[in-house]
């Protein structure tokens, strides 16, 4: 009884192999200046609190350039997500699978609009490729 769906969505095979190509083709923006910051953030923060424990002005510097990378790491990741959940829409009616909801785009299965799936479900083996 557990392997048994309980959602009764439509699988169509091109629908999900063009949500995989637009995947692909929409690569992050942000990724890898996020990642920066985000070093900047931990670098910063855990350097601070060496020289905090004698205090001083170079606490202070290091602590604001730590929570600097840190809202910027934030913000670059913000807005790619909200990219992904603006720009990739569903191959089959057009529209956001996810509504209002807004989720990492490669977490999505299904559209909530028209129910097609967006990824192979795991009840469905991946049909095999006869390219030997």
């Amino acid at each position: 009884m557990a392997d048994t769906p309980t959602m009764r969505a439509t699988y169509g095979p091109r629908v999900v192999r063009a949500r995989q190509q637009a995947l692909a083709a929409h690569l992050p923006l942000f990724r890898k200046g996020a990642s920066v910051a985000a070093v900047v953030a931990v670098a910063g923060l855990g350097l601070s609190c060496v020289p905090a424990l004698h205090g001083g002005a170079v606490a202070l510097v290091l602590f604001g350039w730590g929570l600097a990378g840190a809202l910027l790491a934030a913000l670059l990741l913000a807005l790619d997500h909200e990219r992904h959940a603006v720009d990739l829409c569903c191959p089959h009616c057009g529209r956001n699978p996810t509504g209002m909801q807004r989720q990492a785009a490669t977490w999505i299965d299904h559209c909530v609009h028209c129910l097609y799936w967006l990824k192979t479900p795991p009840w469905i083996a991946p049909a095999a490729d006869d390219a030997t």
